[in-house]
């Protein structure tokens, strides 16, 4: 059996565990992996994803580091560099609107 059969539906498999428990169904690495299918569409990014968290010790600083430290590791580039830091910057835009229309009330 050739990799690329023993692979078959890797990436379909992983975005229905996703969608059927969310974040808390992937561990990290998982969970960056499944990022990672957007930004790099044909190529195996398990060992890219592995290899990001050890090099930044988890998912969000991975995150939030660096487009320079992270293109330094094998397999990320200037494309999947841009991707991450936009993903982490969609976050926290995301953190700010959707609090922003909250309000502190007296509670007695």
């Amino acid at each position: 059996m050739n990799e690329r059969n023993s692979h078959a539906g890797h990436r379909s498999r992983m975005r229905q565990r996703f969608l059927a428990s969310g974040q808390d169904g992937l561990f990290e690495h998982e969970l960056l992996e499944l990022i990672l299918f957007y930004a790099r569409p044909v190529v195996n990014t398990n060992g890219i994803a592995h290899d990001l968290i050890n090099e930044f010790g988890s998912l969000s600083k991975v995150l939030s580091a660096d487009a320079e430290k992270l293109r330094s590791v094998k397999g990320v580039g200037a494309g999947g560099a841009a991707f991450l830091k936009l993903i982490n910057d969609f976050g926290i835009s995301y953190m700010r609107s959707s609090h922003s229309s909250e309000t502190l009330t007296d509670c007695k």
